[in-house]
Parts: structure tokens; sequence; C-alpha cells
């Protein structure tokens, strides 16, 4: 468990350390995978930390249906 804090407070160390540069040097906030790993990173979504798709959804006629990923998390999952 303490590894896990440790691993998720470096991360968070690093999202911060590289928000503040980009701010000083570029003048923008971080977005798209960068802002989307820092929030499963806060939420401990180890699923999605480790590229694991999205279990289907029932819908109430029985029929499974699978959430649609966004483009940047495709090209993540593509090219781990």
């Amino acid at each position: 468990m303490e590894s896990r804090q440790a691993a998720n407070s470096a991360a968070l160390a690093v999202f911060t350390k590289v928000r503040r540069r980009l701010v000083r040097d570029q003048g923008t906030e971080p977005d798209g995978e960068l802002r989307r790993v820092h929030e499963a990173v806060l939420r401990a979504d180890a699923a999605f930390l480790l590229g694991v798709p999205p279990r289907p959804h029932r819908t109430t006629d029985g029929a499974s249906s699978r959430p649609r990923q966004s483009a940047d998390r495709q090209r993540s999952i593509a090219t781990a």
C-alpha cells in the first residue's frame, strides 16, 4: 500500500512540475491525455492507468454496448 501511495505521490509531483513548466514556457495548461492520466491517478483508477479497456455495459434490452473511447485514448493504447 505504501509503495502505491509513494508512486502516486511521485506521479502527482511530476505532473505538477510539467504543468508549471508548460504554463511558464508556453502559457498553456496541460490538456488531452496528460490531464486524463492526472485525473486517473487522483481517482486511483488502476484499470485506466494499466490500459484495461472498459467493460461492456448492458442496456435495458440486454444488449451489450461499449462506451466509445476518445481518439487520444485509442492512440495511447495502440502505441503502448
